[in-house]
């Protein structure tokens, strides 16, 4: 399409063109534009390797479409993003009024420069880099946003500063800065900062919302990894208690299943020996057996679970005896549960043995699948 034949229909609000006469000007420079027109708002996104510079792109976009003229379009909104990335970096909008004495459109800021996208010529797109941007080359609306919020922050600081002087006088400062950030809330400045937080609120959820995804599926992972290595384990075990010679292993589940039915009912630093006294026994005799080494994992599931009695046995005998603190023993239940890290047996005695003893079921209950997994294969 020709040069004339483009800019004509760029004119008349065709968005294809639009697009076309900004690509020839930015896209040497790295910088790619789409444009779409809906319900007379022309809507440009500019994208780049890096995030597109706002200030400059949005005065090129706003002198381009001033100098069309296109009676098609009412409103344009100009986003920025990185190439790459789903949401944009910044967005900012601008109105058009027709005049009535004039087929020409003008930016409701009442911005003069008119230049056509066509005729920008390499000088003009000097603008494109932000160490030649004047400090004043600010948009009026920018500034006009900016000078309500500047007044709603001293005007907060002011009222925090006379709430210590007089309550009165703060409240009315209050109140006065609220209503100047509510107008500056309605300034394209504002809007844009609002939109700027909501994209990042929106962004950041998104993050949140993919991290917890992948935690889950992590963890999902993890379980099946878990399950699977647990499933060959039990299978290798069920294969060696097979070999089991003799009942002992049997002996041993049988007095812990008995010494986890009297731990649940309660016991006395008296009676807690005779209570663990049968399984003590027939752990001794489990382990100087031939048996002992046929399943190491049983033989060690065993063996644990007998030291977890005999671990409680201990905190017992410590309460009993008013012995405050004992690091050896302390230790050796830091390290076993980990959630009892700062607890001492003295003070927090019923917790510390609750938990070993808990762990002594779940050893029993683990001794006794298996063994029953071993006999119904059988």
């Amino acid at each position: 399409m020709t040069q004339p034949n483009l800019l004509e229909l760029a004119k008349q609000g065709d968005a294809q063109a639009i697009a076309s006469l900004m690509n020839r000007q930015l896209q040497p420079k790295g910088i790619s534009v789409k444009v779409a027109l809906k319900d007379a708002c022309l809507q440009v996104m500019l994208e780049s390797a890096q995030v597109p510079n706002q200030q400059a792109l949005v005065a090129f976009v706003r002198k381009g479409i001033i100098g069309l003229g296109a009676a098609s379009i009412e409103r344009v909104k100009i986003y920025g993003r990185q190439t790459g990335e789903e949401f944009p970096a910044w967005n900012q909008e601008f109105e058009l009024v027709v005049q009535k004495n004039s087929s020409s459109l003008h930016v409701e800021e009442n911005a003069t420069s008119q230049i056509p996208l066509s005729s920008l010529n390499t000088e003009e797109s000097k603008i494109l880099q932000p160490s030649r941007q004047s400090k004043n080359s600010k948009l009026p609306n920018t500034l006009e946003g900016e000078k309500w919020a500047n007044l709603g922050g001293l005007l907060l600081l002011a009222s925090l500063i006379l709430l210590f002087i007089n309550w009165q006088f703060a409240l009315t400062t209050f109140v006065v800065a609220m209503i100047a950030y509510n107008i500056y809330q309605g300034t394209p400045a504002g809007k844009y900062d609002t939109e700027k937080r909501k994209l990042e609120s929106e962004k950041k959820a998104e993050e949140e919302r993919l991290k917890k995804i992948q935690q889950e599926e992590e963890k999902n992972i993890e379980k099946i990894q878990q399950e699977e290595a647990r499933r060959l384990l039990i299978n290798n075990v069920k294969s060696e208690v097979r070999n089991l010679k003799t009942n002992l292993a049997h002996d041993c589940i049988n007095e812990f299943i008995k010494v986890n039915a009297r731990l649940s009912v309660g016991v006395s630093y008296m009676d807690l020996l005779s209570v663990i006294a049968s399984a003590k026994l027939a752990t001794q005799l489990f382990e100087k057996s031939k048996d002992y080494h046929v399943c190491p994992y049983l033989s060690e599931l065993i063996k644990k679970n007998m030291f977890y009695y005999e671990l409680s046995f201990q905190c017992f005998d410590k309460r009993f005896h008013n012995i405050i603190y004992n690091e050896y023993l302390e230790q050796i239940i830091i390290n076993l549960f980990p959630e009892l890290k700062g607890r001492k047996v003295y003070f927090n005695f019923d917790s510390i043995v609750q938990t070993i003893w808990m762990k002594a079921a779940q050893c029993s209950d683990e001794i006794d699948e298996i063994l029953k997994l071993a006999n119904n294969d059988d």
